[in-house]
């Protein structure tokens, strides 16, 4: 599965995945399918994390990425999602990152 389309950095600079498409995005992708991506993400997170016994806190322990954030993350509050949060959570979760992006 090609996921180059869902790589694009935001305002800061910071690569980021599945964000939303905005009039004038080139990605090809329709607002619809960024967003069903985004909270397959999540959804995949916080599955992984019960799966593995893990609570926010500890999860936030072992992939150094703040507790806050991955609850606000697991939520729904973030706009978009930086790759490097994800492959952090990945590591931590001790599963390839493509299984948080695609499930397999």
């Amino acid at each position: 599965m090609d996921l180059s389309f869902l790589h694009t950095r935001n305002q800061r600079g910071a690569e980021i995945i599945a964000q939303p498409c905005k009039p004038g995005n080139n990605t090809g992708m329709r607002d619809e399918d960024g967003l069903e991506m985004l909270l397959a993400v999540r959804r995949r997170v916080r599955k992984w994390r019960e799966y593995r016994g893990l609570n926010i806190y500890q999860l936030s322990e072992l992939s150094g990425i703040s507790h806050t954030t991955i609850y606000r993350l697991e939520e729904g509050h973030h706009a978009d999602i930086q790759l490097s949060t994800l492959h952090s959570l990945a590591r931590a979760l001790q599963v390839p990152l493509s299984r948080l992006l695609t499930g397999f």
